[in-house]
């Protein structure tokens, strides 16, 4: 071992054995000391006082008597033997009768400064009188010290304190002995193995626990040092293979670095190209500026404009202090700006809310007083943090457009004017012009079926011409009045499924008389089942009797008509086309068919004609969400066709069937109900009738016109209305209202049953007074859900449900 003899754990332990062992001792002896003194100063004084009690009566007789020699005695006995050092007798005059003192040598003494000062005790001498009295005749006086008694006191200190040494030396052997044996000698065998390791140069693996200590804190020290020896074996290889993964990674890393700087180094190369491609991109950008008839502004978060292009102050003649650094409100304030579209309350109100800013026109006064209009543009700008920053847009000069608007809307109310007269003027011409037409062709017509011979044949044809002649004023007048009505915006259409296989061959009829006087034959092309179109039924009858008609009148005679059904090439839309074996129309003039009052060469036969049916009937097409065209080739013939929207099929009475066969539960046990149905399309008519058909309970009353719908209403008494909103006399709406008014009818549930479905058209029907609103076609279901729960009693205004065919008034968004 190299430890050092002063540092061994043996002598260390020795070491604090002995003095704590002295001090301990030193501390037992001193507490036995501090009792003995305390013992030898009691007894001390309880010897001086027998010895004060003993010669107290002869000192009484000597201080009685005045007796020197008696009161000498009396002080030597006193200090003869024992603590006191000093004596003295006092008469009750204060003469001292005898007195001693032996103390000199003893005061001299070291032990003297362990006792302190002497104790002086001094004692009444009294004497009895006749009578009991106690009379006091001098004083005894004495100096009591323990220092003349403290021999023995001293020999028991010294005994004390060498017997406390000997047992410190010898318990600090012993106890040097034991420790030697149970922990020094097994601590120095334990590092001997260590440090022999330790010059061997070897990993201790296991430590031997020492004989006799495998259940005490050295064995437990072993046996906790062997598994720590174990765990760090662990770490060792633990940290060993931990460098051999840290290596391998750090090759990785190595190689992953190489590639990631390569990558880096091609992102610098590409941002460098980004960078180059931005800057020529802002060089265009400000060249493009330059040179645009637009300038570019910015604000603050407070409105204050810190950026205007140069362009606006070279159209505007401003300065840039006039403009930079103020915001909108004082630009107002200081007359640059005149005025702003929407106002500055409006336009102060959306910065506020940072909404963006679009096509706000501004009146600008120039500094040589002219008005300059300029129409800005602008939205808000956030910092990454969300931040309001202020507003960036762009303005542009739009002076030149507002003087061509202002003609332009002066131009306008002049054509608006003119029209107006226009329609004025045809107005008050067809009054003017059916008066006198009205007498001419009633008059030739009694005159045409005159009885008996009233007429030569020459006559009556003079009357046919007359009547031939007014009847194509009549249409001619017509004519005009459709035109115009169209061209002013005031027709009305009302649009609905319409059969457009029925109504051909309704047409059909009417065209055979027509047909018949020219020897042509009129074909209809075969159609398996109904096509169903969106449409005004009425018009479309207008339109095909118009192209009926002209295919009459322009073909040859002998010729023949055919009106068939092809495919438009638009999805969505039928088409339905009426060809003629006629003259044709060149195709330098077929842009000009559809032109008003152009007839096209014809105005040179003798084919009567107006030149605007073609016309009327494109904008009828039009309006219906149509569209039309001709095909023609000289000396075949044309062929003029038409697109309109396909709609769902009305049902029939045959799609009724399943509904007829499967009665609603309860419609046995319905109360009577009495509907009143107000349409003027007889398909309509006729569905209704199927429909209510479904309920045995139900009596169905229909009205054809406005007029007599509103008379049967009021005697009727109908338990429901059901009610077209577009009739040919009087407004669906005014019939609603007129009903309203009337006692009778002022709780009878009104069911609109119309093709109208905008929410505005539904929203006058609830003003009306209307109920609810059935947009057609509708669902069968839906029309009998209505119709039992009024019957039942059960129905509320607004409570039918909205599906894809209709909507009601109670349905919410409407």
């Amino acid at each position: 071992m190299r430890v050092r003899l002063t540092d061994r754990l043996t002598l260390r332990q020795l070491r604090y054995t002995l003095v704590i062992a002295l001090g301990l001792g030193l501390l037992l002896s001193a507490v036995q000391v501090a009792r003995d003194y305390s013992q030898h100063v009691d007894s001390t004084m309880a010897s001086a006082n027998r010895m004060l009690d003993a010669f107290h009566y002869a000192a009484v007789q000597a201080a009685y008597t005045l007796d020197s020699d008696l009161a000498g005695d009396v002080v030597r006995g006193l200090v003869a033997d024992g603590p006191i050092i000093s004596a003295r007798i006092i008469s009750d005059l204060g003469d001292r009768l005898a007195g001693i003192h032996v103390g000199e040598q003893i005061e001299a003494t070291p032990v003297a400064f362990l006792f302190g000062q002497p104790v002086v005790q001094r004692r009444e001498l009294t004497k009895t009188q006749p009578g009991g009295r106690q009379e006091t005749i001098g004083f005894l006086e004495v100096e009591i010290s323990a220092v003349r008694t403290s021999g023995p006191f001293l020999e028991r200190v010294a005994l004390n304190l060498l017997s406390v040494l000997i047992e410190t030396v010898v318990l600090a052997g012993v106890l040097a002995l034991i420790y030697l044996r149970t922990t020094t000698r097994p601590i120095t065998t334990i590092v001997s193995r260590l440090q022999a390791a330790e010059d061997e140069g070897t990993l201790v693996k296991d430590l031997p626990v020492p004989r006799g200590h495998d259940k005490d804190e050295i064995g437990f020290l072993v046996k906790a040092f062997n598994g720590l020896l174990r765990s760090v074996e662990t770490e060792l290889r633990a940290r060993r293979q931990a460098e051999d993964d840290l290596r391998k990674a750090n090759d990785v890393l190595e190689i992953r670095v190489e590639e990631r700087t390569a990558h880096l180094n091609q992102e610098i190369a590409e941002r460098r190209a980004i960078e180059e491609a931005l800057r020529q991109s802002e060089e265009r950008f400000r060249d493009l500026a330059e040179v645009s008839s637009d300038w570019f502004w910015e604000t603050d978060e407070h409105g204050r404009f810190t950026l205007v292009s140069d362009r606006f102050f070279g159209v505007s003649g401003l300065s840039r202090h006039q403009i930079i650094g103020r915001t909108v409100g004082d630009l107002l304030t200081g007359t640059i700006i005149a005025d702003i579209s929407d106002g500055w309350d409006v336009l102060q109100h959306m910065m506020e809310q940072r909404s963006p800013l679009v096509r706000y026109d501004m009146t600008l006064r120039g500094n040589d007083g002219r008005m300059i209009f300029a129409r800005m543009d602008g939205k808000p700008v956030f910092d990454i943090t969300g931040q309001f920053i202020g507003y960036r847009g762009t303005g542009r000069d739009v002076t030149q457009r507002k003087i061509v608007e202002a003609r332009l809307d002066e131009a306008r109310s002049e054509a608006e004017r003119a029209n107006a007269a226009k329609s004025h003027f045809l107005a008050n011409m067809s009054h003017e012009l059916r008066t006198p037409m009205n007498a001419i062709l009633g008059f030739a017509q009694l005159l045409r079926a005159a009885p008996g011979q009233g007429l030569t044949q020459t006559q009556k044809s003079y009357v046919q011409h007359i009547l031939d002649a007014g009847d194509h004023l009549l249409r001619l007048i017509n004519e005009i009045l459709d035109l115009a009505r169209i061209e002013a915006g005031r027709i009305e259409l009302s649009i609905e499924s319409v059969d457009i296989v029925d109504l051909v061959k309704e047409c059909s009829d009417m065209l055979d008389p027509l047909a018949a006087g020219q020897d042509i034959t009129v074909t209809i092309e075969d159609h398996d089942g109904p096509l169903h179109v969106m449409g005004d039924r009425s018009r479309l009858k207008q339109i095909l009797l118009n192209l009926g008609s002209n295919a009459i009148k322009y073909n040859r005679h002998g010729g023949s008509v055919r009106i068939g059904f092809g495919v438009s090439p638009t999805p969505g839309l039928q088409r339905i086309l009426v060809c003629d074996t006629g003259i044709g129309i060149p195709q330098d003039m077929l842009r000009k068919v559809f032109e008003p009052f152009n007839r096209i060469g014809a105005d040179r036969t003798a084919i009567e004609g107006t030149g605007i049916g073609l016309t009327v009937t494109r904008q009828l097409v039009e309006h219906m969400n149509g569209a039309i065209g001709v095909e023609s080739t000289v000396g075949e013939g044309s062929t003029f066709w038409f697109d309109l929207p396909v709609s769902s099929p009305l049902p029939k009475p045959k799609d009724l069937d399943s509904q007829r066969s499967q009665p609603q539960d309860g419609t046995l046990s319905h109360p009577p109900l009495r509907v009143l149905y107000v349409e003027d399309n007889p398909a309509n008519r006729d569905l209704m009738r199927d429909v209510m058909d479904l309920r045995p309970n139900v009596t169905l009353v229909m009205a054809e016109n406005g007029k007599t719908g509103l008379s049967m209403a009021l005697s009727e008494n109908p338990d429901l209305i059901l009610l077209d909103m577009n009739l040919p006399d009087i407004d669906g709406l005014k019939i609603a209202r007129q009903l309203r008014t009337d006692l009778q009818m002022r709780d009878t549930p009104i069911v609109a049953v119309s093709a109208g479905a905008m929410a505005r058209d539904i929203e006058r029907a609830r003003s009306a007074g209307i109920d609810d609103y059935i947009c057609k076609p509708f669902d069968v279901s839906e029309m009998l859900t209505l119709l039992d729960t009024v019957a039942t009693g059960s129905y509320s205004p607004g409570t039918l449900r909205e599906n894809g065919t209709g909507n009601t008034l109670g349905a919410p968004g409407l």
